[in-house]
């Protein structure tokens, strides 16, 4: 996550993203697992990492469905951040993730550990920079990246 130097940031677009997958697959959220690991960006600063993987042993493929349409997922995972949606908490200020939004059974206890506001402003401007201009869309709104 480039611009992404909190560990709290990352940990809960990790979530968001993982709500996303479990959402549009059908499936449980915790059949994924989630992680924030420290990277450095390339000019050697901190920076922070959203990882999303499968549980099973092996894989089941859950977790690669994110590279199929990477921006849309990060949209979706955006609407996981977004407290005045339909059935979010409601608290438009809200600076933790709450299990009205991305915390599952699994990562109740990290609720101090996210930053739900911070997440929300750095997704929507990743999504801002990626998402592509008008005038490239060649198809209009069916225009996807492949």
């Amino acid at each position: 996550l480039y611009g992404c130097t909190s560990r709290d940031t990352a940990l809960t677009i990790a979530l968001a993203l993982r709500e996303a997958v479990a959402d549009r697959l059908g499936i449980d959220a915790d059949e994924m697992g989630f992680a924030a690991p420290p990277v450095p960006n390339p000019d050697g600063a901190a920076n922070w990492s959203a990882v999303v993987f499968d549980r099973a042993s092996g894989g089941a493929g859950f977790s690669s469905t994110i590279a199929r349409d990477p921006v849309a997922i990060l949209r979706e995972a955006l609407g996981f951040l977004d407290c005045n949606r339909t059935g979010r908490c409601g608290e438009v200020d809200a600076v933790r993730a709450c299990p009205r939004c991305v915390l599952g059974p699994d990562a109740q206890h990290m609720a101090d550990g996210t930053d739900r506001a911070a997440a929300h402003a750095l997704l929507a401007d990743t999504i801002a920079r990626l998402e592509l201009p008008e005038s490239h869309r060649l198809f209009g709104s069916s225009s996807t990246y492949e």
